[in-house]
């Protein structure tokens, strides 16, 4: 069922039966699976550990998303943005706005409809117009993302416009532009935090204060995409030393509450980056990630993480509505259990029911996607 595929950048362990890597399906799933601990209880270490699950997310999707653009351009030589942004919009808006029903009898039966709340999410503005999301407060990084693509496709346009041949003869340009953008972040981070008061939301949502999370995902799939005997070589030779700085950029994080923290609303946000950064560039790099990682957990672990992690957009979208659900019922349950077994039941519905809303509306969008606009990649 798991074969290892070696040379060039296909070289990590992909489940061959659905030609889905377990590795990157892997992170995912402990991506969302810390977005649960953060916003259903189980201890205290575990609620302020959960909010890394969203720059887990980030640094994904940065590599992701761009190695998409980057296979386009080595197979054709250019790359077609609307095609991208079309396949992109398929992908994301309509399990977005189908799932943002789930939202509105809530925000009818609390009284809270507001006009401008609702139009910032139905835009991908609510990090700026409202602070979190309006109608469930995760949404704000369904934003970062969107503003995200936008923005990679500007870059790439400018780099490809002006000397095509650019991403292959210097190896330094684009990890340089990712450079400079998480320089940038930091920077106005530590001005918006100075100027402001910490607990601003605005200081833990806005796109130019998180996008370099993002951008360092495009970094790394830039080396693994035409650069990857320097990037192989590169990783083995200071292996010890990364892996230090990778466990040290995450150690801390279970002990600190994020939100009101100038650390974490600084520095914190890009020691996380840098930790999935690495973490991600030897899961991709090594031809038996995922054997080792099934070494040290079990197969039957990895593959439930991993099938949760295919559904995680899904449950990322309608946790929150399930969530909701539970507690307005009042089930006795839910005050007489304990901690660990309100968290498991809850959990279980959330990814239960994503996972329904991934085979039944999702797969059908993502179908259509790939009858009309198959991927040039």
């Amino acid at each position: 069922m798991h074969k290892s595929v070696r040379g060039g950048p296909q070289s990590h362990t992909v489940d061959q039966m659905k030609g889905r890597d377990i590795g990157l399906d892997f992170l995912r799933g402990l991506a969302i699976l810390l977005v649960l601990f953060r916003h259903q209880p189980l201890s205290e270490l575990t609620t302020r550990l959960g909010w890394i699950g969203v720059d887990l997310f980030f640094v994904l999707s940065g590599f992701l998303v761009s190695g998409l653009l980057f296979k386009e351009f080595k197979k054709t030589g250019r790359i077609d943005y609307t095609r991208f942004l079309i396949r992109r919009g398929f992908k994301i808006y309509p399990l977005y706005y189908i799932t943002y029903l789930l939202y509105v009898p809530f925000l009818f039966a609390d009284d809270h409809l507001n006009l401008i709340g609702l139009l910032s999410d139905l835009t991908f503005l609510q990090n700026y117009l409202w602070g979190w999301g309006y109608a469930y407060s995760a949404s704000w990084s369904l934003a970062v993302e969107e503003h995200f693509y936008f923005l990679l496709c500007i870059v790439l346009w400018t780099v490809l416009k002006y000397r095509s041949k650019i991403l292959v003869n210097n190896i330094h340009f684009l990890p340089g532009i990712a450079a400079l953008i998480m320089l940038g972040c930091l920077t106005m981070r530590m001005f918006s935090v100075m100027h402001s008061d910490t607990f601003r939301p605005g200081n833990f949502t806005r796109t130019h204060l998180r996008i370099d999370s993002l951008f360092l995902g495009v970094a790394i799939s830039y080396f693994y995409n035409f650069q990857i005997a320097r990037f192989k070589a590169y990783l083995s030779k200071f292996k010890y030393f990364l892996c230090f700085i990778s466990v040290s950029c995450l150690a801390w994080t279970p002990f600190i509450e994020p939100v009101g923290s100038m650390f974490v609303l600084t520095v914190g946000f890009s020691l996380t980056s840098i930790s999935f950064g690495i973490i991600l560039s030897y899961l991709v790099t090594s031809p038996n990630a995922s054997e080792n990682l099934m070494r040290v957990l079990s197969p039957f672990i990895i593959k439930i993480i991993a099938r949760i992690g295919f559904s995680s957009y899904a449950i990322y979208l309608t946790y929150s509505a399930v969530l909701l659900s539970l507690y307005r019922l009042e089930i006795p349950f839910y005050y007489a259990a304990p901690g660990w077994l309100i968290f498991l039941v809850s959990a279980s519905a959330c990814i239960l029911f994503g996972m329904t809303i991934t085979y039944s509306v999702e797969k059908y969008f993502l179908g259509v996607r790939d009858r009309f606009y198959p991927s040039n990649s």
